[in-house]
């Protein structure tokens, strides 16, 4: 289990390993988590329509970051509870 962490404007390695390095594209970080990984992304980050199509992995994803948390209670909860709509995907239903 990891933290994959998500900021589009993020201008390191985008290798989702830390908040400098974190991958720009949601989806990609997506693709590349395994099993019960977490997802963290950033407020600004766009969230695409198919960002589950074809996932069968199962991931716990957490939106509404400001890009230097260490821990999801970090977060402002008024900022990820606009984002809690996303929420998209905590178990694989199959």
């Amino acid at each position: 289990m990891a933290i994959i962490y998500v900021n589009s404007d993020a201008t390191g390695l985008n290798n989702g390993t830390s908040w400098t390095d974190a991958y720009t594209n949601l989806r990609t970080a997506v693709e590349n988590a395994v099993n019960l990984d977490e997802v963290w992304f950033t407020l600004n980050t766009p969230i695409p329509p198919n960002l589950f199509d074809g996932i069968t992995t199962n991931l716990l994803v957490h939106g509404g970051f400001a890009g230097t948390e260490v821990s999801a209670m970090d977060r402002n909860p008024s900022t990820y509870i606009r984002t809690a709509r996303y929420v998209l995907r905590m178990f694989n239903p199959e």
